[in-house]
């Protein structure tokens, strides 16, 4: 029998597998609908405010982060800003934000193959390591993010978590590539 078929004797555990597989996809699905509704949300605020509304402090999802006389010193004039933050935090931010759909996207398509019955195979490990990368490059842009605004404490958990996953994606790579060749040897 193949390692990668399903014996008899694991079928429960595959069902098991299925349902969980199938309800965190759905759980994944209902937080993406959510998120994409108050992103839809705040834009549409954002827009108001920008033509001339008024953000309600605690009603709001749109705020002035900056006054005029707190800009950066290497900004000279609003004209630099978006909404009160800067061009390139909001470029970072907007980055960071693909990077979440990535990891949310590679995350859907792990618990997929979970549910198909497909386990130690390469798309497995592509799955694990765009997580890997896409925490990592998380973690790398929160700290520009504080470079930027020149907080005195950084935060390194994202980038380590992404290191991490990055080292089990290899790990697992490696096994899988270490199955193969067992499997080839007669």
């Amino acid at each position: 029998m193949n390692a990668n078929e399903m014996s008899p004797k694991s079928n429960p555990r595959f069902n098991r597998i299925k349902i969980v597989s199938r309800l965190f996809r759905l759980l994944i699905g209902f937080v993406a609908v959510c998120l994409a509704l108050i992103a839809c949300l705040a834009l549409a605020q954002s827009i108001n405010v920008c033509l001339g509304g008024k953000a309600v402090h605690g009603e709001s999802m749109t705020v002035q982060v900056l006054s005029p006389g707190e800009l950066p010193a290497n900004f000279q004039s609003r004209a630099d800003t978006v909404t009160g933050l800067p061009w390139a935090v909001v470029l970072l931010v907007a980055v960071r934000l693909g990077l979440i759909a990535y990891g949310i996207i590679a995350l859907n398509r792990l618990f997929k193959l979970y549910e198909r019955g497909i386990f130690f195979v390469k798309e497995n490990v592509h799955c694990v390591n765009a997580q890997g990368w896409s925490m990592a490059g998380c973690g790398l842009i929160q700290i520009a993010l504080q470079l930027f605004w020149a907080h005195k404490n950084f935060s390194l958990d994202r980038l380590g978590i992404g290191l991490l996953i990055l080292l089990i994606a290899w790990i697992m790579d490696e096994g899988r590539k270490i199955q193969e060749e067992q499997e080839l040897t007669v």
